[in-house]
């Protein structure tokens, strides 16, 4: 096969052998183009101004979008970095918000320690102020006790003894008791009354039958020191001899029996007031007394005489 091309005056033939009304000829040929500067220069001349003004146009609209992929790209930057620093951002907020919580139950869970501590703190002081009120209390009895024991050992006591009679068929009927402060202290404001009547056998005295009539006197010995005494008589009511002797053997032969009783009030060196009842019944064997079954007390036990 030959490697030559064609000849330009032999162009309609080829060694395909095709005949000269088969071959065409190229509208625009690749050798017609510019190839080089020049000939670009040469092409800018004989454009028209309307194709120059289009040109520059177009190279400024390249440029500008050079410069919009450019801004485009910038921008692309920009959100990816700060897409980043917000996830960034966001992961900070996460673990900090974490943290703020743990902070929080933290927090909560001092309160309430806080609220147990005050809860028993205040039950503490509670407890520690009844525990005080019940010792000061039990202190304050026991003080109450012991100055009221000791008042009762160191006060006056005001008694009677050593009654005596005199009971005949005669002789104005006489009893006569001595009333002495057994204590350790003075009674002061001593007051004090007797009195006596006879009543038949079989009646049980009670203290309705004991009474003291307005000719009873009130007797006031003001003050009385401990060991010191003094006698209290009692005088019957004058009878005719006739009903004297009578009610003489009435007592004789235990058809009647008589009965002897008082009382004495006083205030002890603490200000207190005080009273003693006392009662003896007659025995005309034995010419003495015996207490009787009731009123003989002191204000230990009854309330205040009249």
């Amino acid at each position: 096969m030959s490697t030559q091309p064609p000849s330009p005056d032999n162009r309609g033939e080829t060694n395909s052998g095709l005949s000269p009304t088969q071959v065409t000829e190229p509208v625009d040929s690749p050798a017609t183009e510019p190839a080089t500067a020049q000939q670009l220069q040469e092409v800018e001349k004989q454009m028209s101004g309307f194709e120059k003004a289009t040109l520059k146009w177009a190279k400024l609209a390249v440029g500008m979008s050079l410069v919009a992929a450019v801004f485009v790209c910038l921008q692309w930057y920009e959100m990816h970095t700060g897409g980043q620093d917000t996830h960034d951002l966001a992961v900070a907020a996460g673990k900090q918000a974490d943290k703020m919580k743990d902070m929080s139950d933290a927090a909560d869970k001092i309160r309430q320690a806080a609220e147990g501590m005050v809860t028993q703190e205040k039950r503490l002081a509670d407890d520690t102020e009844n525990s005080l009120r019940s010792s000061s209390k039990q202190s304050s009895d026991a003080l109450n006790a012991s100055i009221a024991a000791s008042r009762s050992d160191q006060r006056a006591w005001m008694g009677s003894a050593d009654w005596s009679f005199n009971v005949s068929a005669s002789d104005p009927i006489k009893s006569t008791v001595a009333i002495s402060n057994l204590g350790k202290s003075p009674a002061m404001n001593v007051t004090c009354r007797i009195d006596g009547g006879a009543f038949p056998k079989a009646h049980a005295l009670s203290e309705a039958d004991i009474t003291y009539p307005d000719r009873i006197p009130i007797l006031k010995e003001g003050t009385v020191f401990p060991s010191q005494r003094f006698p209290l008589t009692a005088t019957g009511d004058p009878m005719e001899p006739e009903s004297q002797e009578a009610w003489f053997q009435y007592i004789e032969s235990g058809s009647l029996i008589e009965y002897f009783w008082g009382y004495v009030t006083y205030d002890d060196a603490f200000g207190r007031k005080h009273w003693t009842h006392f009662c003896t019944e007659y025995r005309p064997k034995t010419k003495d007394g015996a207490p009787c079954a009731i009123y003989t007390d002191t204000d230990d036990v009854k309330k205040n005489p009249n």
